[in-house]
This record gives structure tokens, sequence and C-alpha cells, in this order.
């Protein structure tokens, strides 16, 4: 099945996971019985749910793209550009950041099974090579939704 992207991820640390996961408040572990809040919320009271917002951490794929350029030093996996060279011999250094001439992508696509935060499925490819591999991935996910279409027909793929 296609995969859908979850556009940004939150991350419970502990111990508010553990406390949740025992119908507790996530804040402070009190109880839902000694709650004088509504209990199908998070937490017992406002200054709880303050602090573990605190304690808890949104991110989206901004972040985890720029932890991808940094860890490949900002070069193009595939072909070794690397953006610092274009930015001093463009004149751009000024205004562009070197991530312009960059994107951040999934080497294995989400549509088709790859896991959307794990730094590990994410590589740094210059412009021209990403253009490359999505028409690449695009192919295989129209072959994926096809195949998906006509199983839900009852027609099978015949080898």
């Amino acid at each position: 099945m296609v995969k859908q992207r979850e556009g940004f991820k939150f991350v419970v640390l502990e111990p508010a996971k553990t406390w949740m996961a025992e119908g507790k408040c996530a804040g402070c572990g009190k109880p839902k019985a000694e709650w004088k809040r509504r209990q199908d919320w998070a937490c017992c009271s406002a200054e709880c749910t303050k602090e573990f917002r605190k304690k808890s951490t949104y991110f989206g794929w901004p972040d985890l793209r720029e932890k991808a350029f940094k860890r490949d030093k900002f070069t193009c996996r595939h072909c070794g550009f690397v953006a610092k060279d274009v930015m001093l011999t463009t004149g751009f250094s000024y205004k562009k950041d070197k991530s312009t001439f960059l994107v951040g992508d999934h080497i294995k696509p989400i549509a088709l099974g790859g896991e959307e935060w794990d730094i590990d499925n994410v590589q740094t490819l210059c412009i021209p090579c990403n253009k490359v591999k999505t028409k690449n991935d695009a192919a295989d996910i129209a072959r994926l939704r096809k195949e998906e279409r006509l199983a839900k027909a009852g027609q099978v793929k015949l080898q």
C-alpha cells in the first residue's frame, strides 16, 4: 500500500511516554482518578501541560534535512557536487544559503515503504541528480498505485 507523509513528528520523552501508556498525567504522573480536569486530555492541569510541552519535541522535514546536509558535508551523495564551491564561484555567498543548491531526498521513497523520520533513509543530492532520481521514483510509485488499483478491482497481475 502506498504510504503517506506525516508532515511532522511529535516525540514524547520519558517518563511522560510511560505515564501516558499507564493512563496517568503526562506532566506529573498523577493518576487520572485524582484529576479535577477532563480525563480525555493528556495532562491534569494547565501547568502540567506547559511542562509536558517543554519536555516533548516537535520536529519537521527542515530539521531532518539540515541534519542530513551537515552529515553529508553539503555534498551530493551521487555526483560529489559540493554546494560550498558553487557559492564561491557564482558570487551568491552573500545572499544564498548553501542548502539552496541541495535537496534532502529519501533514499527509499515514503510511498514505497521508506521510513520518513530515519536519518539513514535521507541523503543529500544536488538538484540535477535529484531530478533523475525523482523521475525513477515516480515511475515506481505509479506502477505500485496501478497494481493496487487493479488488485482492488479484483484483477491479478500475471507473471
